[in-house]
């Protein structure tokens, strides 16, 4: 019997009996562990946002558009890679829009999601959306990506992580940053640490922006209102949603020293 006839069989039996908790968290139970082993254990390429990725494009179109400098020097970053292919997307779409000294920074453990106190949620749980560097890199090369101008970052975050990062890398305008690390804990520190180098024109996609029903007191969303509270200089404006969990803003004002 596999885990889905387990789960079958076992529900109804729990529900007859008046154990609804019980029910309850057997059908969690069994959620976490088919989030684990669908998408931990695959070698297909793939995102699991793939509102993400019309959100990119536009996000181009409009630098293109309104900050053209940021095209020339600036670079991609991306919090939250998974199998890296919305940072493949995002390097193929933009070829013909960005010069040759633009870069694009993807952040993941590689490992997994980490654990966290704030953002409980059996489809977040320590582990989930794990895939290896090697087979990340391995993707990305095959399907034609400039692995050149692709420069992916392996830790959890950590001021450590990023502190590294500066030491070995010159930090580039940020012209596109997209928080894709679904949980309060990691993009409060990407926020807080990557957040002086938001320019006017910088544009900002968080994927999970409207999770947990909008809650402040959650997730990204959280992370963000954090984030305007100890910069008070810092200023945005809502550019469009997408799909029903994604926001996107472009930087007005940037943090004053």
């Amino acid at each position: 019997m596999n885990l889905r006839q387990v789960k079958k069989a076992t529900l109804p039996v729990l529900e007859a009996l008046g154990m609804k908790g019980a029910a309850i968290a057997v059908k969690s139970r069994y959620d976490q562990f088919k989030n684990r082993y669908v998408h931990n254990n695959n070698d297909i390429f793939y995102t699991l946002s793939p509102n993400i990725l019309p959100a990119i494009a536009m996000s181009f179109e409009i630098l293109e558009a309104d900050s053209p400098a940021l095209l020339e020097t600036g670079a991609y970053y991306e919090f939250g890679v998974f199998k890296g292919f919305s940072t493949w997307f995002a390097e193929a779409v933009s070829r013909n829009k960005t010069a040759s000294a633009f870069r694009f920074y993807g952040f993941d453990s590689f490992e997994g999601l980490p654990d966290t106190s704030v953002d409980r949620n059996p489809w977040w749980l320590p582990g989930n959306y794990a895939a290896s560097y090697e087979s990340v890199m391995s993707s990305i090369k095959s399907h034609g990506g400039d692995v050149e101008r692709i420069i992916l970052v392996k830790g959890f975050y950590s001021a450590d992580l990023f502190e590294g990062f500066r030491r070995t890398h010159s930090i580039r305008p940020p012209a596109i940053v997209v928080i894709d690390s679904d949980i309060y804990e990691s993009a409060n520190l990407v926020l807080d640490f990557f957040g002086e180098y938001f320019v006017p024109g910088t544009i900002l996609l968080f994927d999970d922006y409207n999770v947990f029903d909008k809650s402040d007191a959650h997730g990204e969303r959280r992370a963000l209102k954090d984030f305007e509270s100890k910069n008070p200089s810092f200023a945005k404006r809502h550019l469009f949603d997408f799909g029903w969990h994604g926001a996107a803003y472009v930087v007005a004002h940037g943090i004053t020293p």
